[in-house]
């Protein structure tokens, strides 16, 4: 009851906006392998897959699914039973969603499989984010930015701050311990 209006309120903003995480939902038979003998399992409900679809249908994009279009996959998630991950036998669970935004500069998004073999039966996903359109404002946060020599800050110096409220929203919503 609290997650959909505090999207909703993010997904308005006019700068780029990112929500990303471990949602246990895979969207649709796509994304989890064994999508017929899982319709009566926990993350592929009938209610949790339309609690996520109503996200994306109320705006939210999910950036991944974008660029992959109707491939099955790209999994996030293996058990680690029956040589799942070699088999890329999985679930697509976990989620990076922006908003219009975000979505427009979003790019070549990957699912870094190698990445988490040792210590996660996840795998995280990355995107590389291109310029945005400027307006004025922009404008005014580049040049403030850009050195003498012309040459152009790294491309985090945008996202920091909206990283940094994302960061103090989430210590004012959780306790210090977790």
């Amino acid at each position: 009851n609290a997650f959909a209006p505090w999207m909703k309120s993010l997904k308005r903003r006019r700068r780029p906006i990112i929500v990303g995480g471990d949602l246990n939902i895979a969207r649709d038979e796509r994304d989890i392998f064994h999508w017929k003998s899982n319709q009566n399992t926990s993350g592929f409900l009938p209610h949790e897959r339309a609690w996520m679809n109503g996200l994306i249908d109320s705006g939210w994009r999910d950036l991944v699914r974008q660029h992959a279009g109707d491939i099955d996959g790209p999994y996030t998630w293996w058990s680690n039973r029956g040589r799942a991950r070699q088999l890329d036998r999985g679930w697509r669970i976990d989620y990076l969603l922006g908003n219009k935004r975000a979505a427009q500069t979003a790019d070549a998004p990957q699912v870094q499989r190698e990445a988490g073999l040792a210590i996660s039966d996840h795998a995280p996903i990355t995107v590389n984010f291109g310029e945005i359109r400027q307006t004025s404002a922009t404008r005014q946060q580049r040049d403030s930015i850009v050195g003498s020599s012309g040459a152009r800050a790294p491309s985090t110096s945008f996202w920091s701050p909206i990283l940094d409220a994302f960061f103090q929203l989430l210590s004012r919503h959780h306790s210090p311990d977790y």
